[in-house]
C-alpha cells in the first residue's frame, strides 16, 4: 500500500495511507487531505488510485500543483515523487517498485484469437420489403399506439396519444 508523507516547511506533519479511488486535497475541511494554508485552493488536487497505480491531478487550482518541481495537470506517481501544494509537500512512498510492475507485465499472456474455432453467426434469411409491409399491416393498431402522461404543470394528468411515427411536443 502506498503512503504520503505530509510535510509543512520541511517538518513532517502526518503519514497518510493512499486509498483506492479518489483522495481530494485542499483547504476545505471536507477534503480527505486538509492543507490549511492560504496558498492552497479549496479543492486543489486529487489523487486517484487504481490497483497499484496512483495519479495526481490539479483541479484547476489558482497556484498550481507541482511534482518534482514541475507544474503538472496530471501525473502518474512513482516512488519518491514529491508533490508540492503551496508550502506543503507530500512525498509519495510506494511499496511497489518499477521492477515489480515490469515483472507483472511479463506475466501477461497474449492469445491469438485465430487459434480457436469461433462460431460463425447463422446466415440471415433474406426478406423482401413486400413481406415486411404485410407483416406490419397485420399488427393491430392498438399495438402500435403509444402515449405520454403529463406528470406536472398546467396539463397534469393529461394523456397524449402518440399515433404517428414522429410526434413533436
Amino acid at each position: 500500500m502506498a503512503k504520503l508523507i505530509l510535510k509543512f516547511n520541511n517538518e513532517v506533519i502526518d503519514h497518510i495511507d493512499v486509498v483506492q479511488g479518489d483522495m481530494k486535497m485542499g483547504r476545505k475541511p471536507t477534503s480527505d487531505v486538509v492543507l490549511d494554508n492560504l496558498a492552497v485552493s479549496g479543492t486543489h488536487a486529487n489523487i486517484f488510485t487504481i490497483g497499484e497505480d496512483s495519479f495526481v491531478q490539479d483541479m484547476g487550482s489558482t497556484n498550481g500543483t507541482f511534482v518534482n518541481n514541475k507544474k503538472i495537470t496530471k501525473h502518474h506517481l512513482r516512488n519518491g515523487d514529491v508533490i508540492a501544494i503551496g508550502k506543503h509537500s507530500l512525498i509519495f512512498v510506494s511499496e511497489v517498485t518499477q521492477q515489480e510492475s515490469t515483472e507483472d507485465f511479463a506475466k501477461t499472456v497474449v492469445i491469438n484469437p485465430s487459434a480457436f474455432d469461433t462460431p460463425k453467426p447463422a446466415a440471415a434469411k433474406p426478406r423482401h420489403v413486400d413481406t415486411m409491409e404485410t407483416e406490419v399491416s397485420k399488427t393491430s393498431k392498438e399495438d402500435r399506439i403509444g402515449a405520454l402522461f403529463v406528470l406536472s404543470g398546467a396539463n397534469s394528468g393529461k394523456r397524449i396519444e402518440l399515433t404517428k411515427s414522429m410526434t413533436s411536443l
